[in-house]
């Protein structure tokens, strides 16, 4: 009896070993498979590392010493079809071809030509150097992320559009939009005052604007207009305020109602808005940097007195925001109607 319990033990604890070193070798088999895959992968990648490479150093045509190879191709455009490689390559044999003739009869010693020849080697470099300095710069989703909080509720890019209903008159004095509201403080009917008084082409809808958004009222009658209409409390009248573009005009108007602009989901706008801070970045690099040189280059730089005077003649350039980096196609605005006059 005692030998087959022992028997029986014995049995067990070499079914558990068996078990045990199954399951050993099943990992050790799985670790060696995932071992392979990367080493695998490691291959695959250094082979077309050197795919890549072999192709960059491939000669595309030549002229006497002179060589087009396929990374320089790839300088001048990316992953170009056939299409785009043959005539890139027989640009460049035109280019050999002109500048070796131009040598031939001393136009490369031609002050004239080596002028420019100066100024466009110089322009290389220098849009080189733009290039790297852009490059350089990097937006991360945590600088999105902040960007977005900080502003998605002043940003109008990163919101719904507001929009504003109100009814209006415009008049062609002041006089006479002084006296509007006075009769629409006595209690007067804005719409029924409208197509009475109002030289608006739409005095004959009473001048009743439905849900305009916040940019088309800018545009067709004046940022004053927008904020004071913002600012009012529905029924509130606002005017008489003078219209930008149409001299001895003004407006009154009595605000209807108004939908406030709301924040578009972050992933909504996320890669968009991480596109426009990386242009805004990129210019604003360059700029530091050019403002620097500027600078620095100030007690060496002369300027002629025809010069100074040239830039005076020169309209300045607006100043460019990057408070709001993220710009969508403007919106149509209705093309306005000329009143016709009684």
């Amino acid at each position: 009896m005692l030998g087959k319990i022992i028997l029986q033990t014995g049995l067990c604890v070499l079914l558990l070993v068996g078990t045990r070193t199954g399951a050993v070798e099943s990992a050790g088999s799985k670790g060696t498979a995932d071992a392979n895959k990367a080493k695998a992968a490691e291959t695959g990648l250094a082979e077309k590392k050197s795919a890549a490479d072999s192709n960059a150093s491939e000669v595309l045509i030549s002229l006497g010493d002179e060589k087009l190879t396929m990374e320089q191709v790839g300088w001048r455009l990316p992953n170009p079809d056939d299409v785009q490689m043959a005539r890139l390559a027989n640009s460049w044999l035109e280019t050999e071809l002109m500048y070796a003739e131009a040598e031939r009869r001393g136009i490369t010693k031609e002050p004239r030509a080596a002028f420019f020849a100066d100024i466009m080697r110089k322009t290389a470099f220098s849009q080189e150097l733009r290039r790297q300095v852009a490059d350089a710069v990097k937006i991360t989703d945590e600088d999105v992320a902040a960007y977005y909080e900080k502003n998605k509720q002043t940003d109008r890019m990163l919101t719904t559009p507001g929009k504003l209903s109100f009814s209006h008159i415009r008049t062609e004095t002041l006089e006479e939009a002084q006296t509007v509201l006075e009769k629409l403080k006595a209690g007067e009917d804005i719409s029924a005052l409208a197509k009475k008084s109002s030289v608006a082409s739409d005095a004959i809808l009473g001048g009743a604007v439905k849900e305009r958004d916040y940019n088309q009222i800018r545009q067709l009658f004046s940022e004053e207009f927008l904020e004071k209409l913002k600012a009012a409390k529905e029924g509130e009248l606002v005017g008489p305020m003078l219209v930008p573009g149409r001299k001895g005009n003004y407006e009154v108007a009595c605000k209807d109602g108004e939908t406030k602009p709301t924040p578009l989901p972050f992933e909504q706008v996320k890669e968009n808005l991480k596109s426009q801070l990386e242009l805004a970045g990129k210019r604003d690099a360059y700029k530091s940097l050019l403002d620097s040189l500027v600078k620095e280059a100030a007690d060496k730089t002369v300027k002629s007195p025809r010069l100074i005077e040239a830039e005076k003649a020169v309209p300045e350039q607006p100043q460019i925001s990057t408070r709001t980096p993220f710009r969508a196609a403007p919106r149509p605005a209705p093309k306005a109607v000329r009143p016709k006059k009684k």
